[in-house]
């Protein structure tokens, strides 16, 4: 979920936007384990609103994103479902927190879910998909389409964001 001082921003932005903007909502997380031995994962939620020049290009983007952790319980570090799916509850979270104010924008959801078999990510595809579609009826985009997940979330999951928690 994002906070409240983040879901503020957001909406302030919004409102000033340039029409045609678009807005791309994603979650990446990374686990690791501290002190005492248990394991723990970092998630990085991020919004991206696009922002569009004068003439209707593209001209970058601003970047909304908030980092949280909590203990991880998957068994198996290659078969990470509850992770992915951790990933997928809070992208829908953010969505609905917003969801009023992003009527009028073209809105993607971005899983860091690999499709292909060969990846652990897979084994919460369906479920992340689904989830994510039925929640908010909006493209749902996975690897290597969802730029928002692996790319900017992953960034803040490195802990390159100003507000990133730092992991014990």
């Amino acid at each position: 979920m994002l906070p409240d001082h983040k879901v503020d921003e957001v909406r302030e932005y919004l409102k000033l936007a340039p029409v045609g903007s678009d807005v791309y909502i994603g979650c990446d997380s990374e686990r690791h384990k501290n002190s005492q031995g248990i394991w723990h994962a970092r998630y990085t939620t991020v919004v991206v609103v696009s922002i569009l020049d004068e003439t209707g290009k593209r001209a970058g983007c601003r970047v909304f994103a908030t980092t949280d952790k909590m203990q991880d319980y998957d068994q198996k570090k290659n078969r990470p479902y509850m992770r992915m799916m951790n990933e997928a509850y809070r992208t829908a979270e953010a969505y609905q927190q917003l969801e009023e104010d992003l009527l009028d924008y073209e809105v993607e959801l971005h899983l860091d879910i690999n499709k292909s078999q060969l990846h652990g990510s897979n084994v919460a595809y369906g479920s992340a998909v689904g989830y994510l579609k039925g929640i908010s009826g909006r493209p749902v985009k996975t690897k290597p389409e969802a730029w928002a997940a692996t790319h900017v979330a992953d960034h803040g999951v490195r802990g390159k964001f100003r507000d990133s928690v730092p992991m014990h």
